[in-house]
């Protein structure tokens, strides 16, 4: 699977989605302090989880059930990946409840820097110069935030 990231003249409709994401979770993290300032860590999972309920049940719906769960393998991945966000988001909201979220968010959200580095060692995904760069700077503006 050896992919260069490519960034070249054709855009890709990837992109704005990636954007639309970091939208929607930077109002998250913000909606997900205020939150954690009223109630738990555990409540708020619990509220997280049950908004996201509605989507699980559209998409089901839509692509129907027996499909879904047709792939054992993508099925595990998917409940493995449910449990790590789960776990994740815990500890996010407990550290909301008790520390700022202009550092929690951006330590937090770091979480690149890992889907990176696997990309790169499980699935082959190979980076260019620019990209290097930016990674170290990545890491280098985690490093600064978090003292």
């Amino acid at each position: 699977m050896n992919q260069v990231v490519d960034f070249g003249s054709k855009r890709r409709i990837w992109l704005s989605y990636a954007f639309a994401c970091l939208a929607c979770w930077g109002i998250w993290a913000f909606l997900a302090k205020i939150t954690t300032t009223e109630v738990g860590a555990a409540e708020t999972q619990f509220l997280f989880t049950l908004g996201m309920v509605p989507f699980a049940l559209v998409f089901a719906i839509r692509s129907g059930l027996g499909s879904l769960v047709s792939d054992r393998i993508g099925v595990g991945y998917g409940i493995i990946n449910g449990l790590l966000t789960g776990v994740g988001t815990i500890l996010m909201f407990s550290a909301f409840r008790n520390g700022p979220a202009s550092v929690i968010t951006p330590v937090s959200g770091a979480y690149p820097l890992v889907t990176v580095l696997l990309a790169m060692v499980i699935l082959g995904e190979r980076l260019n110069y620019i990209q290097y760069i930016g990674l170290a700077a990545a890491l280098a503006g985690l490093t600064l935030i978090a003292m």
